[in-house]
């Protein structure tokens, strides 16, 4: 099937994305700049011209290069016009992807919970790591000065929907879905506009700026995917919606 993005929205997931790509690598760097700068760099002589330093690495910036890839790789999936969309069963471990988020955010408030057995979904990780990556960071953000708590869930759900703000026209006929969500407890969102409108551009955070959700319907129109959001004082959750029979 051919990308579903239309060449602006490829284009948007490239130009926007790349911040991330930046704000992760900047972190990676000070990490093994600073932090690192306390451990013994092991150094040898390999020629006259030739010094080789080695420097210990953390765990923290060995996560955030992996995560740099999965967005990397997210950026070329999403952001092809041309190509068409590849979905296949991932043989992967969710925990080390919620690790890794766990360790760049830098953030013990962050918890991740699952009552999947198996991966018997079409879908592409690097995209699915790079919504929950966008989403925990931006509530993160939010929650820095009151505080709070970061959820990321995955579970099965029979039924339909009902707190969808994007609904995603190639999904007919289908009551079996994984779902995949960032919650947290939170003020949640504002109320003066409808949910909706956060997930468009330009409006697709809790103040008004960023990407997050608007890379989430994007994300979700890629992948043949739904979006809901409900979002009350104390709980906020955003979900992507992805049928077990993909359309796609």
């Amino acid at each position: 099937m051919k990308n579903p993005l239309t060449l602006e929205e490829c284009a948007a997931i490239t130009r926007l994305a790349g911040h991330d790509l930046n704000s992760i690598a900047c972190d990676c760097l000070n990490t093994l700049l600073i932090l690192d700068m306390n451990l013994s760099p092991e150094i040898q002589v390999k020629s006259k011209s030739v010094l080789e330093i080695r420097l210990p690495t953390s765990k923290r910036a060995i996560h955030a290069l992996q995560t740099i890839v999965e967005i990397s790789s997210a950026i070329n999936y999403m952001g092809d016009f041309d190509s068409p969309i590849t979905l296949y069963e991932p043989f992967i471990s969710w925990e080390k992807h919620f690790s890794s988020i766990q360790e760049i955010l830098g953030s013990d408030k962050i918890k991740f919970t699952t009552n999947l057995q198996v991966s018997n979904f079409k879908s592409c990780p690097a995209v699915l790591s790079t919504i929950y990556y966008n989403l925990a960071k931006n509530s993160r953000k939010y929650l820095l000065k009151i505080g709070g708590n970061i959820g990321l869930n995955m579970q099965h759900f029979f039924g339909k929907p009902t707190n969808l703000v994007f609904e995603n026209p190639a999904i007919t006929m289908n009551n079996e879905f994984i779902i995949f969500q960032v919650t947290d407890d939170g003020p949640g969102f504002r109320q003066e506009r409808p949910l909706a409108d956060y997930l468009n551009k330009n409006v697709s955070t809790r103040d008004g700026g960023g990407f997050g959700l608007y890379f989430t319907k994007l994300a979700a129109k890629y992948l043949g995917a739904h979006v809901g959001i409900t979002s009350v004082p104390g709980k906020t959750a955003v979900s992507l919606y992805l049928p077990t029979k993909n359309t796609n």
